[in-house]
């Protein structure tokens, strides 16, 4: 690419990436803290805070479909209100974007793509409804369960119309978004209510309850004197948003060793089961793991994440670090272990945790549960991140050695790790340094996680790396 065709590409870039400001959104309010993450600023070490008002912004970029659950009055409508009015110019029917359904038992599905037409007595496709950008279903779990089934169609973005399956909106964008009732004081709702297949397409579960708005929030909220929802004025910015999520596809698209080893933990690591014949979690999990040894361990306490949302983690991962650049400007570097735990938090409804414990241990907090089961694997991770990194490191210049088993020994007041070596092991026997020998992948089978397993999945991300 000649210099001036750079120049071009990246003058067009900064016309149609959207800009910080045009993204926050003009009415929801949540300064709580929902996504911490590490990294770098201009070359300085800098930790960058993320409030729900901005992360709500991220599944948008990434065209994720999104599911917001909490207790009435929480401010899920307004937050797809302000995205839907603010970012794709309203309903169709006023030249926007958007579909939009309330869960009702006489809503369908279909009355949002066709319509009785009384002169030709038949009933007409709706070319500009299929086009639209964004389907929104509010109150889903107020829905039939055969309602809900159509729904269904509106999470995988395509639809049977007339004998000819659609797809629905435009440019390859489509986003779902659906606001859930949980009444979890008194108990009337509950995500059993919402077909399973909807829980995992709706790929980022958002809980604005778990983080719920701040005593000043409130304050803010309750001084506007109406409990209405406000209709932010309409906008139309799809260009841009459409442009962003495929820069954030782009880059999803290629491998990255790092990224993808630690979202390797989730979908490989996790997938160990220590009393299983085969040593993976099958049917009978987490149902087993009372008769275990682990059964304290977060082996038992979550399963592995299937692709479909391993995909959406390094999706949503990756845009975390795209929005803190729109914000702090190009020169973000964000740690990417920390991007992929902290992307994964939002997956909590995808029936990945042990319904046993989190009844019983976690008074049915999913939210809670997620978090705190993360925490655990990333804290034991860390121990020995050095080691993945390194593994990460050799593979991809082709260096990697067979041997995977290290040595522990103390130096002149000081511990010192490095891989085992025979002429090292010598000296210290000579010396009379007392050392200890461990595979430090194999330190996470105390907690039941299959760290051997990870270094195996390592081999093929590199295979893929070195292939693109």
């Amino acid at each position: 690419m000649s210099k001036t065709t750079k120049k071009q590409t990246k003058t067009k870039s900064k016309i149609l990436r959207p800009t910080h400001k045009e993204l926050i959104l003009p009415n929801y309010l949540n300064n709580t803290t929902c996504i911490i993450v590490n990294g770098k600023l201009n070359g300085k070490k800098k930790q960058f805070k993320i409030p729900m008002h901005e992360a709500v912004i991220i599944p948008v970029l990434i065209g994720a479909n999104t599911m917001y659950i909490s207790d009435t009055g929480a401010g899920k409508t307004q937050v797809m209100k302000d995205i839907t009015r603010h970012y794709f110019g309203g309903n169709v029917e006023i030249g926007g974007y958007t579909n939009w359904l309330l869960g009702r038992k006489d809503c369908h599905v279909e009355e949002l793509f066709t319509e009785f037409n009384k002169d030709l007595m038949k009933y007409i496709v709706l070319e500009e409804r299929i086009s639209a950008l964004v389907n929104v279903v509010d109150e889903m779990n107020r829905a039939l369960g055969p309602t809900q089934a159509d729904f269904f169609d509106l999470a995988e973005g395509e639809r049977g119309i007339q004998g000819a399956l659609r797809e629905l909106g435009k440019h390859g964008y489509t986003l779902f978004l659906s606001g859930v009732n949980l009444n979890r004081v008194n108990g009337d709702f509950h995500v059993g209510d919402i077909d399973r297949a909807l829980l995992s397409r709706s790929k980022i579960n958002i809980d604005v309850d778990f983080y719920g708005n701040t005593k000043k929030d409130k304050a803010v909220v309750t001084s506007r004197g109406k409990a209405k929802t406000t209709n932010a004025e309409l906008r139309d910015i799809s260009e841009k948003i459409i442009f962003a999520y495929k820069e954030i596809n782009d880059v999803a698209g290629e491998v990255d060793p790092f990224l993808d080893t630690y979202i390797g933990l989730l979908e490989i690591g996790l997938m160990y089961c220590e009393i299983d014949k085969h040593k993976r979690k099958r049917r009978m999990w987490p149902m087993k793991c009372q008769k275990c040894k682990l059964d304290d361990k977060v082996c038992s306490e979550i399963k592995q994440f299937e692709p479909r949302t391993t995909q959406t983690i390094k999706r949503f991962a990756i845009g975390i670090e795209y929005f803190l650049k729109l914000k702090h400007g190009e020169k973000v570097e964000i740690d990417p272990l920390d991007l992929v735990f902290e992307a994964a938090k939002f997956t909590a409804y995808h029936g990945n945790l042990s319904q046993r414990k989190l009844m019983h241990e976690y008074e049915g907090d999913d939210q809670d549960m997620m978090n705190t089961v993360l925490g655990k694997l990333k804290t034991e991770v860390k121990k020995i991140r050095q080691y993945i990194d390194e593994e990460i490191y050799d593979a991809m210049e082709g260096t990697q050695t067979k041997e995977k088993k290290c040595i522990q020994y103390k130096l002149n007041g000081q511990d010192i790790v490095i891989k085992r070596d025979k002429e090292i092991i010598a000296m210290l026997n000579e010396r009379g340094i007392t050392f200890q020998e461990f595979i430090p992948f194999s330190t996470l089978k105390k907690i039941g996680v299959d760290g051997e397993g990870v270094l195996e999945y390592l081999e093929g991300v590199i295979e893929n790396y070195k292939g693109k």
